[in-house]
């Protein structure tokens, strides 16, 4: 740093110096009027005298020249330590992938023997320049005919070819991508290159170079489902499956949606599949269970025609009543929740009693028996503002439902809502297994009427504790392509549009050996000295011309 403020300083006052040089003018101007002289020459302390003119000398090129030795000299102080990278002899090594995702099998011929054949031109070109290759599937293929059932994500080929430009036993200059999708943006190849870790894409001299094959095909798929399961209220579980339309597809195509018996489905509204437009089945259901979902149809791409569905549970909040509470109000209040019987499901909501004796150990909801709890306080003295559990909870109400408390928690929970002398109304605890521990309804399990106005504010609670120990359970919907004999597909979500337009590809004159930067690295100072040697010389030879021999 000090340094660097030293060559700053003294930069600078030479630079003043040189201003102040060309701002001195003589008071005396020679002028030679005739060979004849009649007056005697001036002596030496007049002609000496000068005068100062201030101003910038933009015409004189030797102030200029002086001026970027002095630039130069100060850039070798600044740039001591800088390094520059030396350049290697031209060379030439091209890495060639070819997509043998599942969508290459389309056409005829296919898009995977057209891209074999870019390839060929590709390696062939390389060869006639004398540089090397290697040519690489994504994904990996056990030969260069066979095409995945799989699809390739853009995150996957960026990995995939991370992993091969490692090897750099070619000294890759070129990546050629051969595949039927179009070119992405040149920034987003080469960001997500640099971005993938191990990538290599910074030693490549070139862009990247994407070559478009296989003309658009019309397609149709199954591209997805949802599920909306029976709530509270009631009502049939509803199971959609979404049927996608690419370029102009063919007309003739079914689906059919069977369920865990094998029986054929019936779907709600009839939809007219032949009009080429995406649409969407939707399916009453009434049990849990794998469904499974197909669509025929005439040519395109037969691997994203069929879906694997695994619906866990048909209610939204699968429900487990003990054994005391089977009977009652709260019985009635859950059967239109679709209450599992067995205890086979792990994120099913146990309802129970809370006993002082056993801590609750699995998700669920305890219900705080008022008569086996000592009276205690009846008016509210704390309360977490922020609790999903109070959500909409009138407070003056909860209050009013004189609510048995808890005077000891267990180990693990914290109190939501207690009394004024410190009995807990509301705990919860949290983790893989959250627990509430809320007051029952206000007369007891067997008498209270859930109908009664008065319940509103215990029902409301009741929902909320529902929803927090819900959160973080198994989805209820379990959604994949499969083949014909039920296996898993991967990545189809980015194969069924193949009709998308083909793009114009580069050339393969495109691909010439290029010079890359090399390991080697010189210093930046040398250059620069050689740079003020050279203003110097000129500086001493524009001097030399000038006439009259002034001083400079």
């Amino acid at each position: 740093m000090l340094l660097g403020f030293l060559a700053v300083g003294t930069v600078g006052f030479f630079v003043l110096a040189l201003l102040v040089k060309y701002m001195r003018r003589s008071k005396v101007r020679h002028v030679e009027i005739s060979s004849l002289q009649f007056l005697p020459d001036l002596s030496r302390t007049q002609k000496a005298r000068v005068r100062w003119q201030p101003g910038i000398p933009l015409r004189s090129p030797l102030f200029w020249l002086r001026f970027l030795i002095l630039v130069t000299l100060f850039a070798m102080l600044i740039l001591d330590g800088v390094l520059i990278p030396e350049r290697n002899a031209p060379s030439l090594g091209v890495l060639v992938a070819v997509d043998h995702s599942a969508s290459m099998a389309v056409g005829r011929p296919s898009r995977l023997q057209l891209a074999n054949e870019m390839a060929e031109e590709i390696t062939r070109h390389v060869a006639d320049l004398g540089g090397c290759f290697r040519v690489v599937s994504v994904p990996n293929a056990t030969s260069q005919n066979v095409v995945s059932d799989t699809g390739v994500s853009p995150i996957a080929m960026m990995d995939a070819l991370s992993v091969a430009l490692e090897d750099q036993s070619c000294g890759w200059t070129h990546l050629a991508v051969v595949s039927d999708l179009p070119r992405p943006p040149l920034f987003a190849l080469s960001d997500a290159l640099a971005l993938r870790e191990g990538g290599q894409s910074d030693r490549l001299a070139a862009d990247p170079l994407w070559f478009q094959v296989g003309e658009p095909e019309a397609n149709s798929a199954l591209t997805g489902a949802d599920f909306k399961a029976a709530g509270l209220g009631g009502g049939d579980a509803r199971l959609s499956v979404d049927v996608a339309r690419f370029g102009d597809a063919a007309s003739n195509i079914s689906l059919v949606v069977t369920g865990p018996q094998g029986e054929r489905l019936i779907p709600d509204a009839s939809v007219d599949l032949s009009k080429g437009l995406n649409a969407t089945v939707s399916f009453a259901v009434t049990e849990p269970g794998s469904y499974r979902a197909e669509l025929k149809e005439a040519g395109g791409l037969a691997l994203d025609n069929r879906l694997a569905l695994s619906v866990r549970s048909i209610s939204v909040l699968p429900i487990r009543l003990d054994e005391a509470l089977r009977s009652g109000p709260l019985a009635d209040l859950v059967r239109h929740m679709a209450p599992v019987a067995k205890a086979e499901r792990d994120d099913a909501v146990r309802i129970g009693l809370y006993s002082d004796a056993a801590v609750p150990s699995g998700r669920g909801i305890y219900l705080v028996d008022g008569k086996r709890q000592a009276p205690g306080g009846r008016v509210l003295g704390y309360f977490q503002k922020d609790s999903p559990l109070l959500e909409a909870v009138d407070l003056d109400l909860l209050e009013a439902l004189a609510p048995a408390g808890i005077v000891s928690l267990p180990e693990g929970f914290r109190a939501v809502a207690s009394s004024a002398d410190g009995r807990v109304w509301i705990a919860v605890r949290g983790g893989a297994h959250p627990v509430v521990l809320m007051p029952e309804p206000a007369g007891g399990l067997a008498n209270a009427d859930l109908a009664d106005e008065q319940h509103l504010t215990w029902l409301v609670a009741f929902i909320n504790a529902y929803r927090f120990v819900n959160q973080g359970r198994q989805p209820l919907l379990d959604v994949a392509h499969v083949d014909a004999a039920g296996a898993k597909l991967e990545g189809l979500a980015f194969e069924s549009d193949t009709s998308k337009p083909i793009s114009v590809n580069p050339a393969l004159e495109d691909i010439q050996p290029v010079a890359k930067a090399g390991d080697a690295q010189t210093p930046l100072w040398p250059w620069l000295a050689l740079v003020a040697i050279l203003l110097l010389v000129a500086e001493r030879l524009v001097a030399l011309r000038l006439k009259g021999g002034r001083t400079v």
